[in-house]
Parts: structure tokens; C-alpha cells; sequence
């Protein structure tokens, strides 16, 4: 029996094992194995319902081909129903464009689309993520295209087409190029780790805003004017945020009448370069650790009109180069730079000399931008000065307008807000303050919330009075007569009360000026032996010091009751002995009688 029982528990196990390795227990029993793989490979990004890898989409001019024959494509190429493609995923696998569309004007879109991996076989014809030649009406919304070895985006040739919310990542070339096209939009797209952002030749009334470009090597490239009996080119880049480029940020190479308005550049090796003419460069922010310039005018780049330009390059040599013949102003304000070595000492947000932009060239900014934080001084208290007592300030404003001024002497831990030019230190902080130096800080902002400081050390001194006595000397006797002291009290300010005890505080007796004759009642009320005379002084502060010292009652050694002599003041005679004075007295009578018989 017990054989069988053995048997049968070893099959049951066998059992539970098979089961657990075919899943029939539930699977949420099992926790998931997270491999280093599936961790740190992403897929690419999934638009969604159709994956045509193998089958790139090519249209040129037939829409309504395309549309009658595949799921993915629908409308009527209208403004009001453009042809959509849509929720489309396709691998270039580096053998073919993604999706091509040419020789249209039928209005189209291409969203929410994902395409990657081509190639730039210089060999054979080059691969895009998405070309387009000789296309108007249409937009690109939405998709994310990446591993492109060559371009993302190419159109050539078009007019009203709109780039926007697209994502573009490890493009080799560009994120977008542009050629012979006018009225192209490319707005709120994200470069990285690309080449240029966008490269765009021959165009005209195009907007670049409010793209990011980070982490790649330029930004945006804008070149040559001149296509058939066109010059100007009048393209508009303002609002975008590049970071981090290894080459520059906006090149305008022989691209001329472009606006270019508030972009912020940051830590890019070159800000803005100008190869071009009648430009607007206004109200860009241009800052650079590196020792490039912020914006550099080359050869043709003469004659540019640069305002309100953030330019914060510090360890260039220069932030501004060339451009020479270029105004540097509007008339009546210029551009901030970092290496300014000027003043404003009105507060009227200009420097108060020219900057000059470079030090190969003699170019000026009359009107640079600049706003100082105001200038204190500190009149009262002086560096060697000593306080017992809460000291007195006096401050000046030398330059700028002062909005608000305060205090502290702790280290910013309270701030007291000063309205007059001159008073006292709070007496709550100085009394909280230790003895020793203390640093008293002075703070001014003005409108804009620039803050200047002055500082002032000086030394705390808060002590009780010192006492030292002149006489008696310690252990000195004294017999029937009470004593007298006399002391010297230092102290810095002002003493307001004086007593002393000599039974140990049991009574206490004030007296004024610089010494006293012990009180004789208490005097004769001290037992014989020695006695502590105990001297207090109080300050105005309230600080009390005191000194002790000993001194001998002895009268039980002499004849009873005899007084001891003293010298007029009350004191004994120093070194008094009434037998030594008779033995004297004695001997010179002994000698007198001597004398008188001998004659």
C-alpha cells in the first residue's frame, strides 16, 4: 500500500510540472522575464493600420488611382477634402523612397506616417523619406521619420506646402530640404541627431518658426537669390530653438530681405552668419560658452540691420564679426552684448558709450543695450569701527534708481527693509548678534529687478564692565577703622550704577566716583579674618561686571581698644607698631640726657 501511495504522489508531481510548462495555470501567475533586449531596443514608432514595407507609395498625378485602389488613401484632392494618407508604416530597407508624389496640384496630406530606413547609395538614385517634385497644395503632418541616410524630406519645385508636427531623428543630411519652391511653411518640427535641420536654396516667402533643432550639426542654410527675374527672397525665420549644434545655427548665405526674429541659439559653435544683404536679424538670443562670435557678417554680408539681439558670447574674442557696413541699431537702441565694458548710470536701459562690435574693425554700436544694477556705498558704519551700543548707517545710491533697499547682518537670514538713507541697525539682530566681526550687507534693486550690494565689516563688542582696583593691595590688614578702596572701570559705554558688599550680598552700599570708605557699621559688624570687598558696576546696557578682593580684619593682636593710627584718610599707617615707636622714643631720650650732662 505504502508502495502505491509512493507511486502516486510521484506522478501528481510529474503532473504539476507538465501543466506549469503548457500554461494551463493562468498566465498572471507568472511573472513576465524582462530581458536586456526588450529593454533597451524601442521599437520603431506604429502609425497604426497599414505597414507596407516592401511596397513604397509612388503617385504622380493620379490620386484618384491611388485612392480607388488602396484602404490607405482617401478624399477628393479638394481644399475642403484633400487625398489623405494616412496610419501608413513603411521600411525603406535602404533600397527605395518611402513615399514619392509629383507633378500634382491637387490638394493632399500625408499624416501620422512612419518612415525610416533609407539610404544614400551615391551610386544609384538617392533614397528620401518622403520626395516631392513639382507639388503644390500639399502638407506633411504629423510623421515621424528617422534613419535616413541621406534626406528625410525633399521638395523641389513647389508652392504652398506645409511641414509641420513632424518628428525627424539620425538623418545623415537634412531633416528638410527645400529647393525652387516659395510659400513652403515648415513650423513646430523636431530635428535631433541629424545634420542640417533645414536646407533650403532658391526659395522665397518661406516660414521657418517654431522648430526645435538639437543635437545635430547646423540649423537652418538659406542660399543664392537669384532664380529667373527674382531677387529678393524675403523668407521669414523667427520663433525656433537650436541647441547644441557642432556647425551654426542660421546661415544666410547670398539669401537676401530675410527676416530672422526672435530665435534663442544656445551653445551652438556659431550663432548667426550672414553671407547676404538688407537682412533683419531682431530680437534673437545668441549664447555661447565657446570663443566663436555670436553673429558674423562675411563679404557680402554688409549690410544687414541687426536690433534687440541677446548676444551673451563671453570668452569670444569678439561676439560680433565683420559687418562693417551693417547698422547695428534702429535709431535708437542696439543690442545687448555681454562684453560690454560701459555704464548706465541713468537707468535709461542704454549704455552710456558705444560698444565696439569687433576688434579687427572699427564698428560701433551707439545705442548698445544695458541696464546696471544699482551702486551702493556705505558711508557709516567704517571697516575699523568698534560697537557696544546698535550702530548707526548712512548709505548713498551713486548709480542707477533705487525700487527697494534693505539690510541684514546675518547672513540673509533676516532682511530689514530700509526707507531712509540713514538710521540705526536693528536692535532685535544686534542683539542676537555675537561678539566679533560682523558684516553688514546692503542691498538695492531697481525696476527690473537688477540687485546691487555693499558690504561693510566691523566689530561687536558687547562686555560688562571691567573693574581693576588700585588699593588696597590683596590680603592687606586692617584693624578698627573700615578700609578704603579706589578702582578703575572701563567700559565703552556709559556707567550708570556703582555698589559693593562685603558680607557676601547680605546688604549692598552705592557709592559714586572711583572709590569709597567701607561702610563702618558693616565694618564692625565683619567678624575678624578675612574679608571679600566685592565691587559691581552696571553699563546703560544693562551689563553688569564686578571684582572680588581680599583683604584681612584684624584687631584682637594690639592693645584693647586702642585705635590704630592712620594717615588722614582713614587708612592705617603702613607698617605700624606702637612698641617700635616707644623703643625709638627711648632711646633718643636716653641720648638727649647724655648729652645735656656732658656739658
Amino acid at each position: 500500500m505504502n508502495r502505491t501511495k509512493s507511486c502516486i504522489l510521484i506522478a501528481l508531481a510529474f503532473l504539476l510540472i507538465a501543466f506549469s510548462n503548457i500554461g494551463i495555470f493562468p498566465s498572471e501567475l507568472k511573472a513576465p522575464v524582462e530581458t536586456q533586449e526588450n529593454t533597451l531596443t524601442p521599437n520603431p514608432k506604429a502609425s497604426g493600420s497599414w505597414d507596407l514595407t516592401g511596397t513604397p507609395i509612388i503617385i504622380d498625378n493620379n490620386w484618384s488611382d491611388t485612392r480607388d485602389a488602396y484602404e490607405w488613401c482617401t478624399g477628393l484632392g479638394t481644399e475642403e477634402q484633400p487625398y489623405v494618407i494616412e496610419n501608413v508604416t513603411i521600411d525603406g530597407m535602404q533600397n527605395y523612397t518611402c513615399i514619392t508624389i509629383t507633378n500634382t496640384s491637387d490638394y493632399f496630406e500625408i499624416r501620422n506616417c512612419t518612415l525610416y530606413n533609407t539610404t544614400s547609395d551615391w551610386s544609384s538614385f538617392y533614397q528620401y523619406g518622403i520626395y516631392t517634385y513639382k507639388v503644390d497644395n500639399g502638407k506633411i503632418l504629423d510623421c515621424y521619420l528617422f534613419q535616413h541616410d541621406y534626406k528625410c524630406i525633399l521638395i523641389k519645385n513647389e508652392s504652398n506646402v506645409i511641414i509641420a508636427n513632424n518628428t525627424f531623428e539620425e538623418f545623415f543630411d537634412c531633416g528638410v530640404t527645400v529647393y525652387c519652391s516659395d510659400n513652403i511653411s515648415i513650423n513646430f518640427n523636431n530635428f535631433t541627431n541629424g545634420g542640417y535641420g533645414v536646407f533650403a536654396s532658391y526659395n522665397f516667402d518661406c516660414d521657418i518658426t517654431h522648430n526645435r533643432v538639437i543635437n545635430c550639426y547646423n540649423g537652418f542654410n538659406l542660399q543664392y537669390w537669384v532664380v529667373g527675374n527674382k531677387i529678393n527672397n524675403t523668407n521669414y525665420i523667427a520663433h525656433n530653438f537650436l541647441y547644441n549644434l557642432s556647425g551654426y545655427a542660421i546661415w544666410l548665405s547670398y539669401n537676401n530681405n530675410n527676416t530672422v526674429y526672435d530665435n534663442e541659439i544656445i551653445q551652438c559653435h556659431r550663432g548667426i552668419t550672414s553671407r547676404a544683404k538688407y537682412n533683419k536679424i531682431i530680437k534673437n538670443t545668441i549664447i555661447n560658452r565657446g570663443t566663436t562670435p555670436g553673429i558674423k557678417g562675411i563679404g557680402a554680408g554688409d549690410a544687414d540691420l541687426a536690433y534687440l539681439n541677446h548676444i551673451e558670447c563671453p570668452y569670444a574674442e569678439s561676439e560680433v564679426e565683420g559687418g562693417s557696413n551693417s547698422t547695428w541699431n534702429n535709431g535708437s537702441i542696439g543690442n545687448y552684448y555681454s562684453q560690454y565694458k560701459g555704464k548706465d548710470a541713468n537707468d535709461d536701459g542704454i549704455g552710456d558709450t558705444p560698444h565696439r562690435l569687433s576688434i579687427h574693425t572699427y564698428v560701433e554700436d551707439p545705442f548698445p543695450i544695458w541696464w546696471d544694477a544699482p551702486v551702493i556705498s556705505i558711508l557709516e558704519p567704517n571697516a575699523s569701527d568698534t560697537f557696544e551700543h546698535v550702530p548707526s548707517f548712512e548709505i548713498s545710491i551713486d548709480e542707477g534708481f533705487e525700487d527697494a533697499v534693505w539690510n541684514t547682518i546675518d547672513d540673509g537670514l533676516t532682511n530689514f527693509t530700509i526707507t531712509e538713507f540713514n538710521g540705526t541697525i536693528d536692535n532685535s539682530a544686534w542683539s542676537a548678534a555675537s561678539n566679533g566681526p560682523i558684516q553688514l550687507v546692503v542691498y538695492a534693486n531697481d525696476s527690473r529687478g537688477y540687485i546691487g550690494n555693499a558690504t561693510v565689516e566691523f566689530t561687536r563688542s558687547v562686555n560688562p564692565p571691567d573693574i581693576a582696583f588700585t588699593s588696597p593691595t590683596p590680603n592687606q590688614e586692617f584693624r578698627v577703622n573700615p578700609p578704603s578702596f579706589t578702582v578703575t572701570i572701563d567700559d565703552m559705554s556709559l556707567i550708570v550704577g556703582k555698589w559693593y558688599t562685603i558680607d557676601g550680598g547680605a546688604n549692598y552700599y552705592n557709592f559714586t566716583g572711583l572709590g569709597a570708605t567701607v561702610d563702618n557699621t558693616a565694618w564692625n559688624s565683619t567678624s575678624e579674618g578675612a574679608v571679600a570687598l566685592v565691587v559691581y558696576a552696571m553699563d546703560d546696557l544693562g551689563n553688569i561686571g564686578s571684582k572680588s578682593i581680599t583683604i584681612m580684619k584684624n584687631i584682637s593682636s594690639g592693645p584693647e581698644h586702642e585705635p590704630e593710627p592712620t594717615d588722614g584718610t582713614g587708612q592705617p599707617i603702613s607698617g605700624y607698631n606702637a612698641y617700635i615707636v616707644m623703643g625709638i622714643v627711648l632711646v633718643i631720650s636716653v641720648i638727649f640726657i647724655r648729652k645735656k650732662r656732658a656739658r
